[in-house]
């Protein structure tokens, strides 16, 4: 039964990636009760979209799981919304939509933000200009074109069918707004890329920090967002990342990342 249970948990997992619906899952590794979850100091949203593979989330849910965080993901960047289209505002609305829903029912005051690739921007703009930056405590993003993505300048029939790969485009009006004004400086911003990223070619994913001492770009030496989420010493990074966002830090350790701020 534990077998069938855990394949039917997979299938559930695929088809709401799928259709990119809201929530996909909740970690199976924490079985916790309702009073627990209300009472969880350490909820993580993640947002894997199209750009991190099934194991590579699973064993990134495990991890975190395993250390006492629940990691509830949410399907951003699915078929259904490339089929249909939706910008990243109107991704970032229905993720508003979703994780208010869910504070307000575990009565959570407080969470981190996790996401890979171009659902990056999605997180980004829900803290920015949605209200996120209320509970909202740390956002870490993993190979996300904070500067858009230069492989979309090429690709005309995508740009003509998808507003949200118009957007993404370098110097967008879209990529232009987002960049107007200070990041709120209540929340812990951090970007981890790598120079060996492909899709998303340097310095696409550094974030212009413009002197804010909460903006940060961790640098590692892994070209995918899977390898990303699948590495120990990229996890290590992250993790220690949330744990500051979110007022854990564990003692001896400096709030400064190893890697300096660009």
């Amino acid at each position: 039964m534990d077998f069938l249970s855990a394949k039917l948990r997979r299938l559930r997992r695929r088809l709401a990636r799928l259709s990119g619906a809201l929530p996909a899952t909740a970690s199976p590794e924490l079985p916790l009760s309702a009073r627990d979850l209300a009472r969880c100091e350490r909820p993580v949203f993640f947002l894997p979209g199209t750009a991190a593979g099934r194991r590579a989330c699973e064993l990134f849910e495990k991890r975190l799981g395993r250390e006492g965080f629940f990691v509830w993901q949410l399907g951003m960047g699915g078929l259904r919304d490339r089929l249909l289209c939706q910008s990243v505002e109107e991704m970032a609305e229905a993720l508003k939509v979703e994780i208010d829903r869910l504070c307000a029912h575990y009565r959570w005051d407080r969470f981190a933000l996790v996401a890979a690739g171009t659902s990056g921007l999605i997180a980004r703009y829900y803290v920015k200009r949605l209200g996120g930056e209320l509970r909202c405590r740390a956002l870490v993003t993993l190979a996300t074109p904070h500067h858009g993505t230069p492989h979309l300048l090429t690709n005309l029939p995508l740009r003509a069918l998808s507003a949200q790969a118009r957007q993404l485009t370098p110097m967008s009006p879209f990529i232009r707004r987002l960049k107007m004004g200070p990041f709120p400086a209540a929340v812990r911003f951090v970007s981890i890329y790598s120079r060996a990223d492909v899709r998303h070619p340097f310095p696409s994913c550094v974030l212009e920090t413009d002197g804010q001492d909460n903006l940060f770009n961790l640098e590692v030496d892994a070209s995918t967002p899977q390898k990303m989420l699948c590495r120990a010493d990229v996890y290590a990074l992250l993790r220690r990342e949330l744990d500051l966002g979110l007022g854990l830090e564990r003692g001896g350790e400096s709030s400064e990342p190893d890697e300096g701020r660009s």
